[in-house]
C-alpha cells in the first residue's frame, strides 16, 4: 500500500527559544496553522491571504482568540501581516471586503 505524506517545517524556536517559551499553546497552534496555509497558498514572496473567518475556522478558534494571538505572533516577530483588498481586473476597483495577507518571518 502506498501512503502519501506531507510535512511542514516549523521552527523549533517557538518551543525551545527562551523568548518564545511563554507563548500560549493556542498561539503556537495558530502559528502552526499559518505555516500550513503558507505551504498551501503562498506566492513567490511568501505572502498568502486568509479572511479572519477562514483562518479562525482553520484553527478552530473564535474570532476574538484569533485576533489576540495574531497580535502576539506579530509582536514576537513570527508573522508579518498586511490588510489587502481584491482588485477587479475589468474595472480596477478594490473590493469592499478586506482580507489579511500573511508572511511567516524567518526567525
Amino acid at each position: 500500500m502506498s501512503v502519501s505524506t506531507y510535512f511542514n517545517k516549523i521552527t523549533r524556536k517557538i518551543y525551545n527559544d527562551e523568548s518564545f517559551k511563554e507563548l500560549p499553546p493556542l498561539c503556537k497552534w495558530l502559528y502552526t496553522v499559518l505555516v500550513e496555509n503558507e505551504s498551501r497558498f503562498a506566492d513567490k514572496e511568501g505572502w498568502f491571504f486568509r479572511s479572519d473567518d477562514d483562518l479562525a475556522m482553520d484553527a478552530g478558534v473564535s474570532d476574538k482568540t484569533l485576533k489576540k494571538y495574531k497580535k502576539i505572533l506579530r509582536e514576537n516577530g513570527l508573522v508579518e501581516t498586511s490588510i489587502m483588498h481584491f482588485t477587479d481586473k475589468d474595472t480596477n476597483k478594490k473590493s469592499k471586503k478586506k482580507v489579511t495577507a500573511y508572511r511567516i518571518k524567518d526567525t
